[in-house]
């Protein structure tokens, strides 16, 4: 799509000398920064006096190594981030100031991540490894090229890599003569750090992220391209490499969007939109801006499906759908979903956007490069219309999701969302099948998803993990064996409709389990019928006879039980947040209830769910090898 718009030839001619390009105004141009809105100074002031305050995080050896040692990077992965997080607020606050009160400590972050040995993570010392290595080894075992610290004569390009060139790219841009003016070494000194660790490396190899190696990309291409890209256009003086980074960028990018089916849908998840399609976005509006307009595809229609799956995935508050590595309540960020709705044409997006940016504290959305639109956007933002869509149905045919809900533009009544798929996509669990119920904008019946990450995460132990397979999601067990990960353990869609009065999605699930479970069949029909109740059938057949079959349901409830009902009570999280209250009326006959409590101490399913969550587990004992099984979900 790009290549095709932009050929070498027209990028030639198109893009912006290095000099020239001037995509926001510097700290130089006071009259921009002083006529901030007064709530938006405010914040950025008050961010960089805390920051100045502060103290720089230390980044030991040991601390690099615990990955490997324990399989635990958060406290280094904490530690990387707030020098980060602490050099981009000192720069929001000296812009917005202008006086050189933060310049000091400004210096002293540059000088801190240029004398770093590897800007990544400890999990991501893999990107040093050849291209061949990179290529042979699956994600499941990247353990065997992984290298206990970083070498430093091989540069490679992860993540964070890429966060630390882009942060160190803006100071650079927007504080390019203050920082000369104490001496010209420090922006030098980037610039050197850039070139040895970014624009060499990504020229000379080709990182799997990239695409050229493994056309299955995910998330990483457009975010690492666009810090790719904001470190070239910024830092790379001589023009010649620069339009070839470009160039190559461009390719990249077409590769990760030739991975996206006609729907748009990303099958990493919600949480991780804002960094597939969402940094594509921010890709296309820097080489948009780059190009003097020379590159434009708002009006394709992948890209606008792309933009608008964040919205059709939204239940309501900041709870999504957050099937595969998402967890259960995200904060979009605000203006990056206003302004790509704006660019698409798409009203929708739009008021969603601007709905989010009240939701959230002022223009707090993370890297410098996805500040600094937030900043100049925020006045016209703070006066856009408001409203999220909560359309009443969605359907991707391409990921296999359905979305329904009792009527649209409202949460009152029933949600139901559902999914097939396979069990080898972006950021998988074993969940094919899987389904989740909100009532009046509560969460009853969910998708645990994802924990804190460790190395078991990315291991060949990661359906190991409880909340990553099938047992403790929506979905059946036979006897002990639950489904198995590839792309060809997978749904088969039976058929979806929806009208006035319901919505309804039935598949077969047989594929999604191993030989072993000896399955004709396992057909699941999911109904909301609108206003009424949500209808759960499950229709199977075994080739052999089992000792025992399992439904397990997780819910954030607590439950009582009576005859044929389980009631799921509304339950307190926090102070803030409760679930909501359901009934689920089986056949005692055919399935006896238990209900297991699951207590976790991991601080990412806390966020989302507390503490304390129960597993309903449905099993029928010695069950004959073909039988129905009859649901009936209602609002308490």
């Amino acid at each position: 799509m790009l290549t095709q718009i932009l050929s070498p030839d027209k990028l030639k001619a198109s893009l912006i000398p290095h000099d020239q390009w001037h995509p926001y105004p510097t700290a130089d141009e006071r009259d921009a920064w002083d006529s901030l809105p007064d709530r938006v100074r405010n914040a950025h002031l008050g961010r960089g006096e805390k920051a100045l305050n502060a103290q720089w995080s230390t980044l030991p050896a040991t601390e690099f190594m615990a990955y490997f040692r324990t399989g635990d990077y958060m406290d280094f992965q904490a530690a990387n981030f707030a020098r980060r997080h602490r050099l981009r607020d000192l720069v929001t606050a000296e812009c917005t100031e202008g006086k050189g009160r933060f310049l000091d400590e400004i210096i002293n972050g540059i000088w801190l991540l240029c004398e770093e040995s590897f800007w990544g993570l400890s999990p991501n010392t893999f990107v040093q490894a050849s291209e061949e290595d990179q290529v042979k080894y699956s994600n499941q075992q990247l353990q065997k090229i992984r290298t206990l610290l970083p070498d430093i004569s091989k540069p490679g390009f992860d993540l964070w890599v890429g966060e630390t060139a882009g942060v160190l790219a803006w100071t650079v841009y927007l504080l390019k003569n203050q920082l000369d003016a104490v001496t010209p070494l420090i922006t030098q000194r980037v610039q050197l750090e850039a070139e040895r660790r970014v624009l060499n490396p990504c020229l000379e190899r080709n990182f799997l992220w990239m695409g050229f190696l493994d056309q299955r990309v995910g998330n990483w291409n457009p975010w690492c391209n666009t810090n790719y890209l904001t470190t070239a256009l910024i830092l790379d003086t001589d023009e010649k490499r620069r339009a070839q980074a470009v160039e190559k960028i461009i390719q990249s990018l077409d590769l990760f969007i030739s991975h996206y089916k006609p729907d748009g849908g990303c099958d990493e998840g919600p949480s991780y939109w804002g960094r597939a399609s969402g940094c594509l976005f921010e890709a296309l509006e820097l080489l948009n801006s780059a190009t003097d307009g020379a590159l434009d595809v708002y009006d394709n229609p992948l890209i606008k499906e792309m933009a608008a799956y964040i919205y059709r995935v939204h239940i309501s508050d900041r709870y999504f759908v957050n099937f595969a590595d998402a967890p259960g309540s995200i904060q979009p960020a605000a203006n990056l979903v206003h302004q790509f709705g704006k660019r698409i044409g798409d009203h929708r997006l739009q008021a969603f956007g601007a709905w989010a940016a009240q939701e959230s504290e002022p223009t707090v959305v993370g890297s410098l490069g996805r500040e600094l639109p937030a900043i100049f956007n925020a006045e016209h933002l703070d006066t856009a219309h408001a409203n999220p869509p909560q359309l009443r149905d969605v359907w991707l045919p391409d990921i296999q999701v359905m979305t329904a809900r009792s009527a649209p533009n409202t949460t009152e009544g029933l949600y139901l969302a559902v999914k097939g798929g396979h069990n080898r996509e972006h950021h998988n669990h074993n969940d094919v099948g899987n389904f989740i119920v909100y009532t009046n904008g509560l969460p009853a019946i969910i998708d645990v998803g994802a924990g804190t990450y460790t190395a078991k995460n990315s291991g060949p132990d990661r359906y190991d993990i409880w909340n990553m397979h099938s047992g403790y999601h929506n979905l059946p067990t036979i006897n002990t064996i639950r489904q198995g990960y590839g792309e060809a353990f997978a749904a088969k869609v039976h058929f979806y409709t929806a009208n006035d009065t319901s919505a309804q999605l039935s598949l077969e699930l047989a594929n999604a389990y191993p030989t072993e479970a000896k399955l004709n069949t396992w057909m699941r029909s999911l109904t909301l019928n609108r206003n009424q109740n949500i209808q759960l059938d499950e229709s199977y057949e075994l080739k052999a006879p089992a000792e025992k079959l399992t439904l397990s349901l997780m819910t954030p409830c607590d439950i009582i039980q009576t005859d044929d009902v389980l009631h799921l009570q509304t339950t307190p999280f926090d102070t803030n947040r409760q679930s909501g209250a359901v009934k689920i009326h089986y056949n005692s006959d055919q399935l006896v209830a238990q209900i297991e409590t699951v207590e976790s101490d991991d601080k990412r399913v806390q966020a989302s769910w507390g503490k304390r969550l129960h597993r309903i587990l449905f099993t029928a004992e010695n069950p004959p090898q073909k039988d129905t099984w009859h649901f009936q979900i209602t609002e308490a």
